[in-house]
């Protein structure tokens, strides 16, 4: 899962060409068989994974081989860890899929963990789209770990879709930016007498 993890980060930085993400993707038992590749992020939204485990990483690594045997209808995956989130790649046929599908897609994510008690409060799921090209793949990638790190200030959903950058995205990836943190003491310091 490590190797993996790493693996999709790698992508996530453009720091791997397509030739060689493909290669290495091979070499981690990841065979599409269809042409697009869809990126996704699963994220803790509560500390329920504590009664799986010591660490929000190890409790993924409880949780993914039923993830892995039980979701996506036979699509090929590939899951990998990173910090408190399980990125995933899955090949689809569709080069947008619509909402249908990726409701689909969320729901047959979401039943091993149902099983382990585990719901929308707990647990969120983003879909940052699909491209053709591992390096594509890779920047929505980076949409969809923003997004299911955004989702714990939001409300429960099925699943998030990052396939658009949100303000509320942005403004969660930039919440300890120093420029925004001047910004809003700026703006918001007379609302509170400093």
């Amino acid at each position: 899962a490590r190797a993996r993890g790493s693996f999709l980060v790698e992508l996530m930085h453009g720091r791997i060409q397509d030739g060689d993400a493909a290669r290495r993707a091979v070499a981690l038992d990841f065979r599409p068989r269809h042409k697009h590749l869809l990126a996704g992020a699963l994220g803790w939204r509560s500390d329920r994974w504590q009664s799986l485990a010591d660490t929000p990483e190890e409790a993924w690594a409880v949780v993914m081989p039923a993830i892995l045997a039980g979701a996506t209808d036979g699509r090929p995956m590939l899951l990998g860890l990173h910090g408190g989130s399980l990125l995933t790649v899955l090949a689809v046929a569709e080069a947008d899929p619509g909402d249908e599908l990726l409701s689909a897609i969320a729901s047959e994510l979401r039943g091993p963990l149902r099983r382990r008690g585990l719901s929308e409060d707990d647990v969120a799921i983003a879909f940052g789209g699909s491209d053709p090209t591992w390096t594509g793949v890779g920047r929505k990638l980076d949409r969809a770990a923003n997004a299911v790190l955004a989702a714990r200030a939001t409300p429960a959903t099925l699943w998030r879709d990052a396939r658009h950058g949100s303000v509320v995205d942005l403004l969660y990836t930039l919440r300890r930016s120093p420029e925004l943190l001047a910004f809003a003491r700026d703006q918001l310091g007379p609302l509170f007498g400093e």
